[in-house]
């Protein structure tokens, strides 16, 4: 009686570990043709924004930058395609800071855009940001009022 109990809770928290794998692949797969939709976006001609990085700030800017009328790209890993057309800025917002100036300067370089947006996480490289003229981001201030503030003084013509 004992053996067939425990059989039965064995096969039960199998099925349920499988159903729970097939789940998160699934919202993975979903993630993956969101993705896939908006790098299609991107191709079409659409304004966009290249947002680089993970977790909460990624997500409020990426609604932010829905907002501002741009089409969001969220990359995690440098990662570019010659495809993409009409990048107006790009946001790095990555703990390091030699990806963040990497993935900016890359963006900068073969998308030919101006706005180019970086947390600098250590003041050391602070130089390095400025030399590539990437406007930095303070992790401390909300990111999207510095974005509001610096995009407002670029459309005025004061940096």
């Amino acid at each position: 009686m004992f053996v067939n109990v425990l059989l039965i809770a064995v096969v039960l928290a199998a099925g349920l570990y499988g159903y729970y794998l097939v789940s998160r692949l699934d919202n993975w797969a979903a993630g993956e043709k969101e993705q896939n939709l908006k790098e299609e976006e991107a191709q079409s001609g659409e304004a966009c924004a290249i947002l680089f990085g993970s977790g909460r700030q990624i997500r409020q800017l990426e609604g932010w930058v829905e907002n501002y009328g741009l089409v969001p790209i969220v990359i995690d890993e440098v990662s570019l395609q010659r495809e993409w057309t009409n990048i107006r800025l790009v946001i790095a917002a990555s703990p390091s800071d030699e990806d963040n100036l990497s993935i900016c300067h890359l963006i900068q370089k073969m998308y030919h855009t101006k706005q180019a947006y970086g947390i600098c996480n250590d003041q050391i490289n602070y130089i390095m940001y400025k030399r590539f003229h990437i406007h930095v981001l303070d992790e401390k201030t909300a990111i999207t009022q510095q974005l509001e503030l610096l995009l407002q003084r670029i459309e005025a013509g004061i940096v």
